[in-house]
């Protein structure tokens, strides 16, 4: 399928949710750890990290379907570049979802199952090379599809979530070129526990 018809599928689908009726909206925050693997310009880059995120999810009329949302932080970045390690003096990534989503509970009301796909952005940036005079700065954003699985416990109006969440991204623009990286492809993965509420 053609990478820009699921871009434009993945926002119609979040710009379809409807906003009517009642809402029932719940907020994450998550600890995470992420890695990420891409290729561009014919070389492969492999980033590890910590990190948190915020996420939320809105289920409509309080069932079953809605839609989420999660915006998350990695810092450090501790960066594999040209099959040599680098540790740069700062760097951060940053990634954005948006889509419809859904839940099943297991069992009881209780025990849930959510997840959720979509749109997804990313941007990157590190500078600073503790190895050799060349200094490294550099800056560039991915955009994709992304999604969102995990298991949900919920006590009263609390919740402990735990899953994973990824993204894969076929577009990348680099600041630096200030152009479009034609050979790109990013693949990111996120295992993440949390602890949420009901707003």
């Amino acid at each position: 399928m053609n990478k820009k018809l699921i871009l434009a599928l993945c926002s119609l689908l979040v710009c379809g949710i409807p906003v009517f009726g009642k809402t029932e909206n719940w907020m994450a925050l998550r600890v995470q750890y992420g890695i990420s693997w891409e290729k561009y310009y014919g070389e492969n880059l492999i980033q590890k990290n910590d990190g948190v995120s915020l996420n939320g999810f809105g289920f409509l009329n309080k069932g079953y379907f809605g839609y989420f949302y999660d915006l998350s932080v990695a810092y450090p970045l501790n960066t594999r570049y040209l099959k040599t390690q680098y540790k740069p003096d700062f760097g951060i990534q940053s990634e954005l979802m948006l889509g419809p989503a859904f839940r099943v509970p297991i069992f009881t009301e209780a025990i849930q199952f959510i997840a959720g796909i979509g749109a997804h952005a990313q941007i990157t940036y590190f500078n600073g090379e503790p190895e050799g005079s060349k200094d490294l700065n550099y800056c560039y954003s991915g955009l994709g599809v992304g999604g969102t699985a995990a298991f949900r416990i919920i006590i009263n109006s609390m919740s402990v979530d735990a899953g994973i969440s990824m993204g894969y991204d076929f577009f990348c623009y680099d600041f630096d070129e200030k152009a479009w990286i034609s050979d790109y492809k990013g693949f990111i993965l996120r295992p993440f526990i949390g602890i949420g509420w009901m707003l």
